[in-house]
């Protein structure tokens, strides 16, 4: 990506995976007071558990299923931010905001009580400056595509956002439009891209018209710490505010109502610029390559007392399994009862962070671990 008054670039969306927790597809257990783990989920989610909100878990994901369940909207620029932008999305974590030529991904590493920048009126974010109420700025610069593209919002969203914000009327706006999606046309020649989301999930799309040339697409990473291709051929992205998982991409061709799959994967090239590989597929045909984003979540998960994580493991739905040694008696989710000083406990988590599915302690009457 590119600072928007001078270059033309734009922004692939993803999720931060905050400090001291898991980015991708590994995992960091905290010791001391609590156990602060995450995941990569197939839909983005948080939890925090302690013991006064263990009885309101159920009731808590119930909530948190129906907003993961919302699709990502995608707010017209009114005049609620700078006047460059032409839409904006809030994730979690995170806001995107896209120009006609451009686009600025401002992230968040962990909830601050700041003043977000779509809030404030101010300039994008300059290169190398990171806004008030961001960790970090990373930008993905679209190399060589049409800095002239058209910008258009579609697939209206029920509801809409309103800004009543310090005590100027003037600057209030109201019944702001917001969209499912997001699209630019002609970003090369027979190639429009295109931003959505789904259940959360941010997605960009590039869509080839038939006999268009894949092979100018490509983007260019800044403000990032490292780039590399995981054994999975995900693309991890390093960043201040954490690391940036893109899924190894997806490309297919549609005919007569269903999907024939094309073999794609993504390329490094030098100076932190990403293509793709394709395989064969029929250049008659449209062709769509869908580089998913994946969200990470992160959960807080301990007592009153002393907590201590010693592994985390994964079964094949993605359930994640904790262990380690606690004091607390009132462990989140255990039906059974401490029987020494410390115990054992072994803790079960839905694969989308969700909910606790059950937490046990293992141990007798004296101190086990």
């Amino acid at each position: 990506m590119s600072k928007p008054a001078t270059s033309r670039g734009w922004v692939c969306a993803f999720c931060i995976v905050p400090v001291a927790m898991i980015a991708v597809a590994s995992l960091v257990l905290s010791l001391g007071k609590h156990i602060s783990a995450a995941a990569t989920p197939s839909s983005a989610s948080s939890s925090s558990l302690s013991p006064s909100q263990t009885g309101m878990a159920p009731e808590r994901s119930r909530i948190q299923a129906g907003y993961a369940a919302l699709p990502l909207a995608f707010e017209q620029n009114e005049g609620q931010t700078d006047p460059q932008v032409k839409f904006l999305a809030r994730g979690n974590g995170y806001t995107l905001f896209l120009t006609a030529n451009d686009a600025v991904f401002s992230l968040h590493a962990r909830p601050m009580a700041r003043k977000s920048p779509t809030m404030s009126g101010g300039n994008l974010p300059q290169r190398g400056h990171t806004p008030e109420g961001s960790d970090a700025v990373v930008r993905m610069h679209l190399v060589g595509g049409n800095s002239m593209a058209s910008v258009e919002g579609s697939s209206a969203l029920p509801g809409t956002a309103n800004y009543f914000i310090g005590n100027d009327s003037s600057k209030w706006r109201s019944a702001v439009i917001r969209y499912a999606r997001v699209s630019y046309q002609n970003v090369y020649p027979g190639v429009n891209m295109a931003f959505h989301g789904a259940e959360r999930e941010m997605e960009f799309d590039f869509v080839l018209a038939p006999g268009a040339n894949p092979a100018p697409i490509g983007f260019q990473f800044t403000g990032n710490q490292g780039i590399k291709t995981d054994d999975s051929g995900n693309l991890v992205i390093a960043s201040t505010a954490g690391d940036v998982l893109l899924h190894k991409p997806v490309a297919y061709q549609e005919q007569k109502g269903s999907r024939q799959p094309v073999d794609a994967r993504f390329v490094l090239k030098a100076n932190n610029q990403v293509g793709f590989e394709l395989g064969n597929y029929d250049r008659s045909r449209e062709l769509v390559i869908d580089p998913t984003v994946s969200y990470a979540y992160s959960t807080y998960l301990g007592g009153l007392a002393d907590d201590n994580g010693i592994g985390i493991a994964f079964v094949g739905g993605g359930n994640a399994y904790v262990t380690g040694v606690t004091a607390s008696t009132n462990f989140p989710g255990a039906s059974n009862v401490l029987r020494g000083t410390v115990d054992a406990f072994v803790t079960k988590i839905a694969s989308d962070g969700s909910s606790l599915i059950y937490s046990t302690y293992v141990g007798g009457s004296g101190a086990d671990s």
